[in-house]
């Protein structure tokens, strides 16, 4: 791959990537004079097949078990927390931390009963059930999203790009049909979209 020709043997994913991350963090910060960037850090972790250095793994399967006994898989987790905290603390570290907008969220919930269990949401991954779609969604902005609100409006992953457009002042082109739409509103000043249906397709 492009810009990972580098890797050793022993390297972990979800920090090489998150190294990556810091990288092109940092260059933007110093390079962009104070333009907008844009960055997508979509790890492979937490995901099939399962992995995690096995000192951190000997850490989870030492612990009590509970419905979430997969050692490995918890540890997968420890793995994207860490990465998170990274990016967080360099965006504080390059003082942009105010004017950035992070957000977390998953394509789709825990592959259920194989790695993890969802409980207690029905099903997993590739179900129909609440589990399958119902995912963490984190937005961070400090100088515009109130922190420590909880908000029950239904959204879904379309409605990303017409956000982040008009978050950064940006029309889309008039031949750009959007499918989503804008939660900017609902963000800053709780708003929220008109009620809409919201399909989703699975043929399995």
């Amino acid at each position: 791959c492009k810009g990972l020709d580098d890797l050793r043997p022993d390297d972990y994913m979800t920090d090489v990537l998150t190294d990556k991350a810091v990288e092109f963090l940092r260059a933007s910060a110093a390079g962009c004079g104070g333009k907008p960037f844009f960055l997508v850090l979509s790890h492979y972790a937490v995901h099939q097949p399962l992995g995690a250095p096995a000192g951190l793994v000997e850490k989870y399967r030492s612990l009590p078990t509970t419905d979430h006994d997969n050692a490995v898989y918890a540890a997968m987790l420890e793995k994207v927390d860490d990465s998170v905290g990274r990016i967080a603390a360099t965006l504080g570290e390059l003082g942009i931390e105010q004017d950035t907008m992070v957000v977390f969220t998953s394509d789709n919930g825990g592959l259920s009963p194989k790695s993890t269990s969802n409980y207690p949401l029905m099903g997993g991954k590739s179900f129909c059930y609440e589990a399958a779609m119902r995912v963490p969604l984190i937005v961070k902005w400090p100088a515009a999203v109130p922190a420590g609100r909880r908000e029950s409006t239904r959204t879904v992953a379309v409605d990303f790009l017409p956000t982040w457009l008009e978050a950064a002042g940006v029309k889309p082109p008039k031949d750009l049909p959007l499918d989503g739409v804008s939660l900017l509103g609902l963000l800053t000043e709780g708003h929220r979209p008109a009620d809409r249906p919201i399909f989703f397709h699975h043929p399995h």
